[in-house]
């Protein structure tokens, strides 16, 4: 528990990631609406969700040029929100509880979003996934990818051209791990959409 009068609670850290809730939240929650909250918050934990975010993040940013990958993290972190809420509750009284600490949270300027709510109460989570933009950002990364394969194999171990290659191995490595988190993203959406239907 940290100090804070306005109802707050976080996953934080990286590799060893905890559990942080204010007093506040404390103050104002009951005690279903406060274990569900918890529970919302060790499933981050347990995911390490805020590495993810944090490399979902430096992907989107880092590779500026295919804005659809910021909208790509959006929806990123919008799942594992919903992905969380719904590893919090296995009982109609705990998606109840976890709805009413949402709504405590939003009243006091945490910045909920009602979507979350909604799924709580019954109503089918959307995808908003900007299919044509993420092909072209498939297509983007695939061209990238080719010009980096064939600079790296043209290029002479013992020549300046090393530096020039340098950047495409970075490329290569950013768009790895875009893919990466793409087929996460894709994995993390099928799950929910399981347990949705």
């Amino acid at each position: 528990m940290v100090a804070g009068a306005g109802p707050r609670a976080f996953c934080a850290g990286l590799l060893a990631p905890e559990v942080y809730v204010t007093a506040g939240a404390v103050a104002l929650l009951g005690d279903d609406e406060l274990d569900r909250v918890i529970a919302h918050e060790r499933h981050h934990a347990a995911r390490r969700d805020p590495l993810r975010a944090i490399a979902a993040r430096s992907a989107a940013y880092g590779l500026f040029f295919l804005p659809v990958l910021r909208d790509l993290q959006d929806e990123y972190a919008r799942l594992a929100e919903i992905a969380a809420d719904e590893a919090a509750v296995s009982r109609p009284d705990d998606r109840r509880a976890l709805a009413a600490a949402l709504l405590v949270f939003d009243r006091c300027g945490a910045g909920i979003e009602p979507e979350r709510v909604d799924h709580l109460c019954g109503l089918r989570a959307r995808a908003d996934v900007p299919l044509r933009p993420m092909a072209a950002a498939v297509m983007t990364s695939g061209v990238v990818l080719a010009a980096s394969v064939v600079a790296l194999s043209t290029a002479a171990a013992d020549s300046i051209a090393l530096l020039t290659v340098t950047p495409h191995a970075v490329l290569i490595f950013a768009v790895g791990a875009v893919l990466v988190a793409g087929i996460d993203w894709a994995l993390r959406r099928r799950g929910v959409a399981a347990r949705l239907r």
